[in-house]
């Protein structure tokens, strides 16, 4: 593992968006910005998926 620093002045506040029970991607987003020494994550928010049909459950399982 390539180990640095980032200077607080240089890193980036991100707010991550995800439906993350939908795709297999998505977890790896929030992995990728939960380790990124780059970015200093504020918040992670589930999004809405699969239609209007269940929009709470599908909020719930994301």
């Amino acid at each position: 593992m390539l180990e640095y620093d980032v200077p607080g002045y240089k890193k980036l506040r991100v707010i991550v968006g995800t439906d993350a029970a939908c795709e297999a991607d998505d977890p790896f987003a929030i992995a990728h910005a939960l380790m990124c020494r780059k970015f200093d994550v504020r918040a992670i928010f589930a999004e809405q998926f699969g239609g209007r049909k269940r929009p709470k459950r599908a909020m719930m399982r994301s």
